[in-house]
């Protein structure tokens, strides 16, 4: 039955769809697309060269070590992912160098001056 001249189901604003409603809904669309590109950052890719290590909030399990792959780990703050390379040697040297250790050893004073030239400069400093 029409109750004052208007069909059932219409209010005095319209048919139910306000800008409320619109502006609401286009708010919800664009916090779920937020929150689907922050979860989608978590996808790694480990090379068959690495291994991934995954922190949690810093923390590393025990006896965690991911083989190469696709893989995914919460995004940060929850985890960082490190994939260090695993057939490399890196080398860090503190003081001398082992060939300027070994002309030392044979008494080279070219290669003495060399050394404390090396230990004694810095980059930071102008010349």
């Amino acid at each position: 039955m029409m109750a004052a001249g208007r069909p059932r189901g219409v209010t005095r604003k319209g048919v139910g769809l306000t800008m409320g409603r619109v502006w609401s809904a286009a708010r919800c669309v664009r916090l779920a697309a937020a929150v689907a590109v922050y979860a989608s950052s978590g996808f790694y890719f480990v090379d068959p060269d690495e291994q991934a290590v995954v922190r949690w909030f810093g923390r590393i399990p025990e006896g965690q070590a991911i083989g190469p792959g696709l893989r995914y780990a919460p995004p940060w703050p929850v985890c960082r992912v490190d994939t260090p390379k695993t057939t490399e040697m890196r080398r860090a040297y503190v003081g001398l160098l082992p060939e300027d250790r070994e002309a030392i050893a044979r008494g080279s004073l070219g290669a003495i001056q060399d050394s404390t030239a090396t230990i004694s400069s810095s980059l930071n400093t102008p010349s």
